[in-house]
């Protein structure tokens, strides 16, 4: 196979963009949705405090909690 004489010069690619930080924040948003449900709306008496109130609009999702933060990252890919 014959070699071409035209030589191809790659444009520097950014490392950070937009996109990059949106996929982060997602990814973020998503751990600390699951920390949040963890610590707070469903938190085990035995290792924390029950807190006096919780947030019933969270906790009336019920299993959708796990679907909305493990979900936040096949989403920001």
């Amino acid at each position: 196979m014959a070699k071409s004489n035209a030589t191809y010069v790659q444009p520097e690619a950014k490392i950070v963009s937009v996109r990059f930080v949106l996929s982060l924040l997602l990814m973020a948003a998503g751990i600390a949705w699951i920390a949040f449900y963890y610590l707070s709306v469903r938190p085990d008496p035995d290792v924390f405090p029950v807190p006096k109130a919780t947030p019933k609009a969270i906790a009336d999702l019920g299993l959708w909690n796990y679907a909305i933060g493990f979900g936040a990252f096949p989403g920001s890919a």
